[in-house]
C-alpha cells in the first residue's frame, strides 16, 4: 500500500525491476488520479507459483532492497493474496473467517 503522492515513485521502481526480471511475472498499480489522499493505493506483484515458497521470499526480499521500510518512497507491504481470493470478493472479516492473505510479510520472513 502506498500513498497516492507516493505511488508514482513507487511504480517505477517496481515496474522497472519487474521488467528487468528481478521481482516476479508482472505487477499492476491502483490509479492514483482523483483519489484521496489519506487513502492508501495498491501495487500488486504478481508471481508465477504462489506455492513455491522460495520465490515468495526472493520476491519480498527484492522488495524490501528496492522499498525499504522508512526509505524516501513509504510503503506498507501487506501480505501475499491469490487472485482467485480477489476475485471472489474475499477481503478481512469476510463470513467464511477466511484470512485474506494467503502468506503474511512476518511469515515469509521467518522462512
Amino acid at each position: 500500500l502506498v500513498k497516492p503522492d507516493a505511488v508514482d515513485a513507487a511504480w517505477a521502481v517496481i515496474a522497472r525491476a519487474t521488467v528487468c526480471g528481478e521481482l516476479g511475472c508482472g505487477a499492476k498499480v491502483a490509479p492514483a488520479s482523483g483519489a484521496p489522499v489519506d487513502k492508501q493505493l495498491l501495487i500488486c506483484v504478481y508471481m508465477r507459483d504462489f506455492s513455491d515458497r522460495n520465490e515468495v521470499r526472493r520476491v519480498l526480499s527484492r522488495l524490501q532492497v528496492l522499498l525499504p521500510k522508512g526509505g524516501e518512497i513509504p510503503v506498507v507491504p501487506i501480505g501475499f493474496k491469490t487472485d482467485i481470493f480477489t476475485e471472489l470478493g474475499i477481503e478481512g472479516g469476510n463470513p467464511w473467517k477466511l484470512k485474506a492473505t494467503t502468506y503474511s510479510v512476518e511469515e515469509v520472513e521467518k522462512w
